[in-house]
């Protein structure tokens, strides 16, 4: 799989709200922190 492929299958799996499945594309190293923004 190449740079392209992983990062649509990470916004493909981000808009299915399938963490595990977004997270299984990265690093294991890497520590995903949800969006900081406050809500209006």
């Amino acid at each position: 799989m190449n740079s392209i492929e992983i990062v649509e299958k990470y916004y493909e799996a981000f808009n299915q709200q399938n963490w595990d499945a977004m997270l299984a594309l990265v690093h294991p190293n890497i520590a995903h922190e949800p969006n900081q923004e406050k809500a209006d």
